[in-house]
């Protein structure tokens, strides 16, 4: 636009509102019936009359966030929304559709923050597999070759680590020991890491205190008859 000289916006794509808006309420809608159906799951007298989880995305989601900033950038605000609720059946469907978006926008070191961030607290979701894979497999992954990304990912390892299972935990310290190119700073992370997955691993399990009093062998008074 500045080299140009032309201070002018380019015309809004009349389909981001006639199309889009309304695909993406449809995909709203179906994460959230997937959390009543999650919640009538544990209600017995209700679980005979639940419907299939809904998994697919409409096709035209797909489409416009592979090509077009404003559409992915639409996705990105609802997946933290996503994210800040702890959904994480939501999180792992749009971090899959996200990974492809246009021009990696996803990937930019503001939005990595904030992502790091709103998954830091769902660490409690790191302790499953499926979880797991979409995050780390299928959206940190194929991008550490990016020093921003892997720099994030090591970040959200040493929040999480704790929650994910021990041998996955290994095969990515397996895969993100950095190269002597890397910058200091991605060593620097690496080796916090490391340093706390050893002061977890080392720490004794606390039991507890056994009395040994002579008052825990008396045994104690029976209510007086009435």
């Amino acid at each position: 636009m500045i080299d140009s000289q032309m201070f002018k916006e380019p015309k809004l794509d009349v389909s981001l509102v006639t199309r889009l808006l309304p695909a993406l309420l449809v995909v709203m809608v179906d994460d959230q019936i997937c959390v009543i159906d999650a919640k009538l799951i544990e209600e017995p007298h209700y679980g005979l009359f639940l419907g299939p989880q809904i998994e697919s995305m409409p096709e035209y989601v797909l489409s416009a966030c592979r090509d077009q900033d404003v559409a992915c950038t639409l996705v990105i605000y609802y997946c933290m929304h996503v994210m800040r609720q702890k959904d994480s059946g939501a999180t792992c469907r749009l971090l899959r559709l996200l990974a492809n978006c246009a021009n990696d926008i996803v990937y930019q070191d503001t939005i990595l923050h904030q992502f790091v961030s709103f998954l830091a607290g769902m660490a409690d979701s790191f302790s499953g597999a499926t979880f797991c894979t979409a995050v780390f497999d299928e959206f940190f992954l194929p991008n550490i070759s990016r020093e921003s990304v892997l720099r994030h990912l090591l970040r959200l390892l040493c929040l999480v680590f704790h929650r994910v299972a021990p041998p996955r935990m290994s095969e990515l310290m397996a895969l993100l020991a950095p190269t002597p190119q890397r910058s200091e700073s991605v060593h620097a992370a690496f080796r916090v890491l490391s340093a706390k997955l050893l002061s977890h691993q080392s720490s004794p399990v606390t039991e507890p205190e056994k009395l040994d009093s002579p008052l825990m062998r008396v045994p104690a008074p029976t209510p007086a008859p009435i």
